[in-house]
């Protein structure tokens, strides 16, 4: 089959497999249209129905059409990994019917999935605190992977020119990472250098669910997201994602990490006394029976904090907590200035009280204690 065959810009012309499925081009053909009149659709459909390649064929044309990135957000690697095995089908199409049209595809994952420092993977952390340490060795210039990707990316005039031969066809994470260990170059930060130029970008949910995440995923992608066309897996699976993004917590574990910083640095007593006052207080509510989870009134606790402190409003709380965080900040600058890698349980013991404060009166919130067993253990 030859190009002059196909109409220009339709699924057809990305529609990779000799036959189509029952009923799979009525519905390429209708979610063409709708997303070209910019109307969200939802698809529920069984297995075997082929969604992903519906899915890429009818929003391809459009996005190329209108010059959109298209956004596909799923929930775990495997099925990442499928959707560039469909773009790959795609693309090979295209070429061997001389379609002179390129599709550059890339997946990404997150920082702890996609770093190589063995540092910072040996802490554990969860994506915030990820950041902050791989903040931490780049300014110290304590990480060799990111000193050579930047090294390379100065020596060529686009960071695609690192590794010329992986963009010949759409790239998986697992792909890249492998490339990089051999390279010796962070394949995290390459994958970010790279967005700008990628029509198709393959990630899961937490690039554009978790606002923190998602400003600074928009920069590199150098895209507004009304100028992207986002494609949802198993998007049932939003509400337990949004929940979770959305939600902060402490934990015994952390109040006591955070007393020893607040000791070593001799912090105003007050402070002290404060994480002391959570700690026992969580601690004898592990001695409730057959309780997984108790709600908390937000503005009775906060009540009985203030009264606890001598602090004869909010006001004063606020102040207090604010305190807290400068202090943070400031062990925060001296362990860097000594090389050292630090998790900052104090910073986020901070947020966690200033982020209480703003929502407490809100109702789409839910306060509780959360019980769980632990190695025999209740925390």
């Amino acid at each position: 089959m030859h190009s002059t065959q196909f109409l220009e810009n339709t699924y057809r012309k990305f529609f990779p497999y000799k036959e189509f499925r029952k009923s799979q081009e009525s519905i390429i053909s209708h979610i063409e249209e709708y997303a070209r009149s910019k109307h969200n659709i939802l698809l529920v459909a069984p297995n075997g129905t082929g969604k992903t390649v519906i899915a890429l064929s009818a929003i391809l044309p459009v996005a190329i059409e209108k010059n959109l990135k298209i956004l596909y957000m799923c929930r775990t690697h495997s099925q990442n990994t499928r959707v560039i095995k469909e773009l790959n089908k795609i693309s090979f199409f295209l070429s061997s019917n001389k379609i002179d049209q390129k599709i550059r595809a890339i997946s990404i994952r997150g920082r702890n999935e996609m770093c190589l420092n063995k540092s910072l993977l040996s802490m554990k952390l969860n994506p915030n605190e990820s950041m902050a340490v791989c903040t931490d060795l780049r300014k110290n210039r304590n990480c060799v992977h990111f000193l050579n990707l930047n090294k390379k990316r100065n020596e060529v005039e686009h960071p695609i020119l690192i590794s010329p031969e992986l963009f010949d066809k759409p790239i998986d994470a697992e792909e890249l990472i492998n490339v990089c260990k051999e390279k010796q170059i962070c394949p995290y930060f390459l994958s970010k250098y790279l967005l700008e130029q990628m029509q198709v970008i393959i990630c899961n949910y937490q690039w554009i669910f978790n606002p923190h995440i998602r400003e600074s995923f928009l920069d590199f992608i150098t895209q507004k997201l009304e100028d992207c066309i986002l494609i949802i897996d198993e998007c049932h699976n939003i509400i337990d994602v949004a929940t979770e993004v959305n939600s902060y917590w402490i934990s015994p574990y952390s109040l006591k990490i955070c007393l020893k910083d607040l000791e070593m640095y001799r912090s105003p007593s007050k402070m002290l006394n404060f994480v002391n006052f959570l700690l026992n207080h969580l601690n004898n509510l592990k001695n409730l029976q057959d309780v997984k989870e108790k709600a908390i009134d937000p503005s009775s606790f906060l009540q009985k904090i203030c009264t606890t402190l001598d602090f004869s409003d909010l006001n004063g709380f606020k102040t207090f907590i604010e305190d807290i965080s400068e202090f943070s900040v400031s062990i925060h600058e001296e362990k860097v200035a000594n090389g050292e890698i630090y998790r900052d349980y104090l910073g986020s013991f901070a947020d966690f009280w200033l982020k209480w404060m703003e929502v407490h009166l809100r109702e789409d919130y839910f306060f509780c204690y959360n019980i769980k067993d632990k190695n025999e253990k209740k925390t």
